[in-house]
């Protein structure tokens, strides 16, 4: 047991578990998303709305509208705010998100003062044809915005 006391089998050990930890919260990720099948992005140009489209075809599988907005280096954790609708072929809203909501929840207040900005949305690709998704960042800071749409098999 001398062994696991070495300062250099602690470190090990360490960066051992934290690489296991990593792939475990991407593997949960990947399974949330789902395999994605449209990634864009688009810029933070603040109050502008940004829009993409991306032709999908009608399927029974739950998608997901995954968002994250990107902050420019060197301003921390800002709140962000901005408003997102996604639009069906026909121009139905399948996914509104207002600009009363937060993004950048804390993992833990107590303990991290580090932000998840990252939002996963579910929404059904009931028809074929173009979907639109609009953006429109509200705060400043905000760089860019990555957009991925995931399907995923429930």
């Amino acid at each position: 047991m001398e062994f696991l006391k070495k300062w250099y089998v602690k470190t090990g050990l360490i960066i051992l578990g934290a690489l296991l930890v990593t792939a475990i919260l991407i593997f949960i990720d990947e399974k949330e998303t789902g395999e994605v099948i449209f990634s864009a992005t688009v810029p933070g140009n603040l109050g502008e709305p940004q829009s993409v489209s991306i032709n999908l075809k009608a399927s029974e599988l739950t998608h997901v509208l995954d968002l994250e907005p990107d902050i420019d280096s060197g301003w921390g954790d800002p709140d962000v705010y901005m408003i997102v609708n996604l639009y069906s072929p026909e121009g139905k809203n399948l996914v509104s998100v207002d600009q009363d909501t937060l993004w950048g929840s804390n993992v833990d207040i107590e303990s991290s003062s580090s932000r998840i900005y990252t939002k996963k949305l579910t929404f059904e690709a009931k028809v074929d044809g173009d979907y639109t998704v609009e953006t429109t960042v509200l705060t400043d800071h905000v760089e860019k915005v990555y957009i991925k749409i995931g399907q995923r098999i429930e």
